[in-house]
């Protein structure tokens, strides 16, 4: 009789602390949704462009980009899918999966090396907007993928700025 006693006295303690640690887990779960991450980075603008040597067809472009975090947390920018148009024409894409961490409240420039392909620029409507003096856009479109604790975002990427290419050698 004292053992079943005891047995149950077991029992009831066991569900008391499997009842309180499913009350302390609802709770965890619950307080979580304070913390949802609203404010992601954005590529907010290209601050530089330097066209570098033009030979073979080829052109060797470097470009700044501000990446703004709004937000109070630190986040790193896992990877980066860009297209590289100089007006409606594509020159090349970057594709890099380098880690960059923004800090919280803080603007980073990142700075960006591609050599793009110019033989596709060799066409009429452009060589007539050079000749007629007007300036070509650069233009960058596609992704950013920022990761902050389990938290993961794909943010669309789309900047356009005048650009001066460097004379043809």
């Amino acid at each position: 009789m004292l053992k079943r006693i005891v047995n149950l006295y077991g029992l009831i303690q066991y569900l008391r602390l499997t009842y309180f640690l499913l009350g302390v887990l609802t709770l965890s779960i619950q307080s979580c949704r304070t913390y949802e991450i609203s404010d992601f980075p954005t590529i907010e603008r290209i601050t530089r462009i330097e066209p570098g040597n033009f030979k073979d067809g080829k052109l060797d472009i470097s470009f700044t980009t501000e990446i703004k975090n709004p937000g109070r947390f630190k986040f790193k920018v896992r990877r980066i899918d860009l297209d590289v148009f100089i007006d409606d024409t594509q020159i090349g894409t970057l594709n890099s999966k380098r880690v960059i961490d923004i800090l919280r409240l803080q603007n980073a420039e990142v700075k960006w090396d591609l050599t793009g392909d110019v033989k596709a620029l060799i066409k009429p409507e452009v060589l007539i907007n050079v000749f007629t003096g007007k300036t070509p856009q650069f233009r960058v479109e596609g992704k950013m993928v920022v990761s902050k604790f389990i938290f993961r975002k794909t943010i669309p990427v789309h900047i356009k700025t005048p650009i001066k290419l460097p004379l043809l050698k």
